[in-house]
């Protein structure tokens, strides 16, 4: 087998989605929940997809969230989809290829202010991602 070095370069975003939960419409046995939440990991429209560079996204949430606050995902969509009642950061470690390099991101998942009813784009987080690797 021979080996090449190639450079990898990308963009990531990392952002959110929300949509308040009005109270006659919760859940009665999680009624502290007032928030559906969804925290997604992706390139931007055009760009290559996400999993041709990212082989794993590791996201710990807020402590608050244990036993299930460690959350590993394997293949697109990089997605996690919970329900909640405040804001808080987001640690996340972005694994590439098959060398497990990792990048470190923390993203401040944000929830809708208005109160709607109707998913609010929440805050994203950029990140350029560029380091060389070997591949056969």
């Amino acid at each position: 087998k021979q080996w090449y070095q190639r450079r990898v370069r990308g963009r990531v975003i990392i952002g959110n989605v929300s949509k308040y939960i009005p109270a006659d419409q919760r859940d009665k046995h999680s009624d502290q929940f007032t928030y559906k939440w969804l925290l997604y990991v992706r390139t931007p429209p055009g760009d290559p997809a996400l999993e041709t560079f990212v082989s794993k996204v590791v996201v710990k949430l807020d402590p608050s969230y244990i036993p299930n606050d460690i959350i590993e995902l394997t293949e697109a969509p990089f997605e996690v989809r919970r329900r909640g009642w405040g804001e808080f950061p987001v640690q996340l470690k972005l694994f590439f290829g098959h060398d497990d390099r990792e990048v470190d991101v923390t993203h401040h998942l944000t929830l809708d202010t208005t109160f709607s009813g109707v998913q609010t784009p929440g805050s994203e987080t950029i990140v350029d991602i560029e380091f060389g690797c070997y591949q056969n």
